[in-house]
């Protein structure tokens, strides 16, 4: 928990520790190392815009995003051992799968503004694309752990998803499970989601399946898997405005 502590004490004291790229127009690629905390940030301004994708199966999140021509892309939601997805995935105006009343969402709307449920039952009729994961990480400025796990003092790798009130789009992933890459809590991805400016944010999958690639650079964090990068049910893809 101190190493934590100071971890976050330099998250918001000191930006210019942090190493940083900018991928394209609207986003820029932040990553740090301290202690056993390793954390990779992507965050989408305007002149970019986050669009989710479905593999249709299990696809790594890379080539997802390679096929897509994404800038960036992380992980996404759960998904079945067939890759359909646990909650509510919506694409482009299409249904994927339905919400229901356990799943937080965000939702990107025809006007490519980002918008948060802490439940997305249904359709979303005012999005036009919507993934669901969680549980809830923060609401309205302030740690709100939703309570659909119980493991949330255990530490993982972690993937999670934030809208800042600005509009900025803040898409994490924290390494995890070996010697220099301790993973994080619920209620610690939770606080660090705050310090990276978040009013609200959400859990996405975690474990094995996180993962933060970047057009040029490839895979920027570490997957815990043995295997390397992990297939998965769908991702959150950063794209450059056209």
């Amino acid at each position: 928990m101190r190493l934590l502590f100071i971890f976050l004490l330099l998250v918001a004291q000191d930006a210019s520790a942090w190493r940083q790229k900018t991928v394209s127009k609207g986003v820029t690629w932040k990553t740090r190392h301290v202690g056993k905390q390793r954390v990779n940030v992507l965050e989408v301004d305007k002149g970019a815009t986050i669009r989710f994708v479905h593999a249709g199966g299990l696809k790594r999140t890379s080539a997802m995003a390679e096929a897509s021509n994404a800038v960036a892309a992380v992980n996404g939601g759960f998904y079945t051992g067939k890759g359909e997805p646990y909650a509510l995935l919506k694409i482009d105006g299409k249904l994927i799968k339905p919400g229901d009343d356990r799943w937080p969402a965000i939702g990107i709307d025809s006007k490519d503004r980002p918008h948060f449920k802490p439940k997305a039952p249904g359709n979303w009729d005012e999005v036009a694309h919507a993934l669901a994961c969680g549980p809830t990480l923060a609401v309205n400025g302030k740690v709100q752990i939703g309570d659909l796990y119980n493991h949330s003092n255990d530490r993982h790798p972690r993937t999670a998803i934030g809208i800042a009130r600005s509009g900025r789009i803040v898409l994490v992933t924290v390494d995890g499970r070996s010697s220099d890459a301790a993973g994080m809590s619920f209620d610690e991805l939770a606080k660090l989601m705050l310090e990276l400016g978040c009013e609200s944010a959400i859990n996405l999958d975690g474990g094995g399946s996180t993962t933060m690639w970047l057009k040029g650079d490839g895979i920027v964090n570490r997957p815990s898997d043995k295997a390397g990068e992990r297939p998965v049910g769908n991702a959150v893809l950063v794209m450059a405005q056209k």
